[in-house]
């Protein structure tokens, strides 16, 4: 201190390198983001490590907002919180101008980890939007969880705040990093998630309506009808039905074959039927006024 008052800096001057490293020699930036029922808020932190490792945690600043009139479930509300956290980071960084090492950005919620870690557009618009918006904003590597009771924007949603906490910041950012918050479970993709999209499938119907026998290669009815009985026959089997073949399958052969001639030689009269009005030029007028 008393190098840099002989040195004759003014108060409002920049401290030179030499001078600075000898006070901090790494900041970082640590916002933490949570919600509740009735508000969601984000607070951040300047945490200094000094020459001597010793580490120092400085209040920056803090929002908070009331959760809306309208229901809003608490994933989404910790979504909110989020999203309100990693904006004061980037309005603190470009307005302070400091050069940090790096920023740590703090949820409670497994949740919002888990979109955060996803791709946006698997999800309902609503979260959707706020997942694109960190993704620009924020490096899914930065976010990190922590306890809820180690989380110092809880204070900020409820009555019975911790003010000291919200003041000084949390304990643990004055260890070590390996003492910080570690969250060792597995994160299931496979969970069920109210807010994913459901798919849509697009699914093209084809209506086959040719003959399923080429009648021009027949030179009689009689060998038509049997062989398209054998067809059927076959087709019998393979639905493990067991009667012998017989007569009455020359029977339905030939049935079906007359109806699908009548469906083809009468088409446009058969749709206009169907829909219970004239067809424009029936077959049987035009027969009925030779």
């Amino acid at each position: 201190m008393q190098r840099i008052w002989r040195s004759g800096i003014g108060w409002d001057d920049v401290l030179l390198e030499r001078d600075y490293a000898k006070w901090v020699i790494k900041i970082e930036l640590h916002v933490f983001g949570d919600a509740s029922e009735h508000a969601y808020a984000a607070v951040a932190y300047w945490r200094a490590v000094r020459p001597d490792g010793t580490v120092h945690l400085a209040l920056v600043a803090g929002k908070s907002r009331v959760a809306p009139n309208k229901v809003m479930s608490i994933p989404r509300l910790e979504l909110q919180a989020a999203l309100l956290a990693c904006r004061l980071a980037t309005n603190i960084q470009k307005e302070h101008g400091i050069a940090t090492e790096r920023r740590v950005l703090w949820c409670d919620s497994k949740t919002v980890l888990r979109w955060i870690r996803s791709d946006p557009r698997a999800y309902k618009p609503f979260v959707a939007h706020r997942l694109a918006e960190l993704d620009e904003r924020s490096d899914r590597n930065e976010w990190r969880w922590v306890n809820s009771a180690d989380n110092p924007a809880d204070d900020a949603t409820r009555a019975d705040c911790d003010l000291e906490r919200w003041l000084n910041g949390p304990t643990f950012l004055l260890r070590n990093e390996d003492a910080w918050p570690i969250d060792n479970d597995v994160v299931d993709e496979r969970v069920a998630d109210d807010e994913v999209k459901g798919e849509s499938i697009n699914v093209v119907c084809t209506t086959h309506t040719g003959d399923v026998i080429d009648v021009t290669r027949f030179s009689s009815w009689t060998r038509l009808v049997r062989t398209y009985a054998r067809v059927l026959y076959f087709i019998r089997r393979l639905r493990k039905q067991q009667q012998p073949f017989g007569a009455d399958d020359v029977i339905d052969a030939e049935t079906r074959l007359l109806r699908a001639s009548q469906r083809r030689a009468f088409s446009d009269e058969m749709r206009a039927a169907a829909v219970a009005r004239p067809p424009e030029e029936a077959v049987y007028g035009r027969w009925t006024s030779c």
